[in-house]
């Protein structure tokens, strides 16, 4: 897609690979991996893993986390 834009390929794959924030997400990519994440989007509620919550399941969850 990005040729059909005559943008540089390996340019976009560089940057994609070295910038400062590719880190963070690689880390942040860990550490979903670590509790279970497996797709997105999964939500944490007080460590309650929701997958693809509905605005209501998200809604419920924290208001019963709320106590």
């Amino acid at each position: 897609m990005l040729e059909n834009l005559k943008g540089d390929p390996q340019a976009v794959r560089r940057a994609g690979e070295q910038l400062p924030y590719c880190r963070l997400l690689k880390r942040e990519r860990e550490r979903g991996a670590n509790r279970g994440v497996e797709g997105t989007p999964t939500v944490f509620v007080n460590e309650q893993k929701l997958e693809a919550p509905s605005a209501n399941e998200l809604v419920d969850a924290i208001t019963n986390a709320k106590g």
